[in-house]
C-alpha cells in the first residue's frame, strides 16, 4: 500500500485531465479513467478499467521515460496510450487509435490477456499480444511483435493482482470545546483560530477563516468549513501533524494551504514551497471515519484515509493552481473529479526507507529529515499548471 499515491477498496474515478505522478493508482474494484488523465506509475485493479463510455480519449499511463504495468484482474478496456505492459484476467479492447508502446529504454509494449484481445483501427501495439482466447485485429492496426492467440490457458507471462489490505486506520475518541465562525451568507469572515495539539468537538466554520495548526495530534468529532479557508500548518519541529475526525470531513471551494517548515520562519503557499520543503508532506497524516470531501480549486497537502469515501474536486482556472502533495486512500470510494496534479509524497506512517546496514545485518532507518521524507517517496515533481 506505501507506493500507492491513490488506493480504494471500492471503484475509483480518474476524471478528465487529472495527473497523478510518483506513486501508483489502484483499487480493490473497478477504475475508471477519463480523457486527458495521466498516470505515470502504473495502475493496478482487482476489478476492470474502463474510460466510462467515451469519455476516456486520450488517456495516458506512463510515458516515453516511465515504464508503467497495468495489472488488472478483470477487463481492460481503453481509449488512450500505454507506456508499458498491459495485463488483465479478462478481456483487452484497444479502442480507436490506442496504443500499447516501449519506453525509450525498450521496455514494455506487449499485452498478455487471460481473455480475449480486441486491436480496433488504427491502434499501435509495439510488442507482443499474447492471449488465452481469441486475437481481433483491425486491418488498420499495427503490431510490431508477434501475434499468439487462443492458446487456451493463461499466459505465462500474465501478472495478477493481489487484494491490498488497508492498513491505515485508527483507534480514536473526540470530544471537547466546539471551534465555530457565523455561517450565514451575509456574514464576510475573517476569524482567526490558532489551536493547540488536542481534543475537540466539531469544528463548525463559515467563509474566510484561518486555522493554525502545529505538529502534534488533533480529535474533532466532524469537520465542516465553506469556502476559501486558509490552512496554516506548523511543521517546523519535523514532526507529525496528524488530525483524527470521527464524522464527516466537509470543506468547500478555494482551500488554500500555507505550511511552516523551520523555526522563526514563514508560512509559504504549498504551490510556491521549493522540491525540499513539499517534503514535509510526509509528516502530515488526515483520517475520518466517514467521508472526506473537498471542493473545487483547492489544494492539499499530507495523506488522507477515510473509511468511507475520498472526493476532491482539484479543478483549475486562470491563474488558479490546485495541487496535492501526498496521498489518498478510501475505505470506500474514491474521486478525483476535476483536473488537477497529485504529485506522491510517501507518508511517515508507512516503513521508512533504509539508509545502511548495521555490523550485524540490520537494517538502519535513515536519520536525517530531508532523508527520511525524501529518499524512495517521490518521482517526478514538475507541478503542472493547465488553464480551464
Amino acid at each position: 500500500m506505501a507506493d500507492y499515491a491513490v488506493f480504494a477498496q471500492g471503484d475509483l474515478l480518474i476524471s478528465p485531465q487529472a495527473y497523478v505522478q510518483g506513486g501508483w493508482v489502484g483499487s480493490n474494484n473497478d477504475i475508471t479513467i477519463q480523457s486527458n488523465a495521466t498516470l505515470l506509475m502504473g495502475v493496478h485493479g482487482g476489478g476492470s478499467i474502463n474510460p466510462g463510455g467515451d469519455k476516456g480519449k486520450d488517456a495516458t499511463i506512463g510515458s516515453l521515460t516511465d515504464f508503467a504495468e497495468v495489472i488488472v484482474n478483470g477487463n481492460f478496456d481503453y481509449m488512450g496510450t500505454v507506456y508499458g505492459d498491459v495485463h488483465a484476467g479478462g478481456d483487452v479492447d484497444i479502442r480507436k487509435g490506442g496504443k500499447v508502446l516501449e519506453t525509450t529504454s525498450a521496455e514494455g509494449g506487449n499485452i498478455y490477456s487471460a481473455g480475449k484481445v480486441k486491436l480496433s483501427s488504427q491502434t499501435v501495439v509495439d510488442g507482443d499480444v499474447v492471449a488465452a482466447g481469441s486475437v481481433n485485429v483491425h486491418p488498420s492496426a499495427v503490431v510490431h511483435g508477434t501475434v499468439t492467440g487462443n492458446l487456451g490457458s493463461t499466459p505465462t507471462q500474465l501478472k495478477t493482482f493481489s487484494t491490498v489490505e488497508m492498513e491505515l486506520e485508527t483507534t480514536f475518541s473526540a470530544g471537547g470545546a466546539n471551534i465555530t465562525s457565523d455561517k450565514s451568507d451575509s456574514y464576510a469572515g475573517g476569524d482567526v483560530f490558532d489551536l493547540d495539539p488536542g481534543s475537540y468537538g466539531a469544528m463548525d466554520l463559515g467563509i474566510h477563516n484561518d486555522v493554525y495548526l502545529r505538529s502534534g495530534d488533533y480529535y474533532f468529532t466532524m469537520v465542516d468549513a465553506r469556502h476559501h479557508l486558509d490552512l496554516f500548518l506548523d511543521l517546523s519541529t519535523a514532526d507529525p501533524l496528524n488530525i483524527f475526525v470521527e464524522g464527516n470531513v466537509r470543506i468547500g471551494n478555494n482551500l488554500n494551504v500555507f505550511v511552516k517548515t523551520t523555526a522563526g520562519g514563514g508560512y509559504t503557499d504549498v504551490d510556491n514551497l521549493s522540491l525540499a520543503d513539499r517534503q514535509f508532506a510526509s509528516l502530515v497524516y488526515m483520517e475520518t471515519h466517514d467521508s472526506w470531501r473537498v471542493q473545487m480549486y483547492s489544494d492539499w497537502f499530507g495523506t488522507v484515509y477515510a473509511v468511507n469515501e475520498v472526493s476532491i474536486a482539484m479543478d483549475v482556472a486562470p491563474g488558479i493552481e490546485a495541487n496535492v502533495w501526498g496521498s489518498l486512500f478510501s475505505g470506500g470510494t474514491l474521486n478525483i473529479k476535476e483536473a488537477g496534479s497529485l504529485n506522491y509524497v510517501r507518508s511517515y506512517r508507512f516503513d521508512p526507507p533504509v539508509e545502511d546496514i548495521d555490523a550485524a545485518g540490520n537494517p538502519e532507518p535513515v536519520t536525517s529529515i530531508l532523508a527520511l521524507l525524501g529518499v524512495g517517496a517521490l518521482g517526478s515533481y514538475a507541478t503542472r499548471r493547465r488553464r480551464a
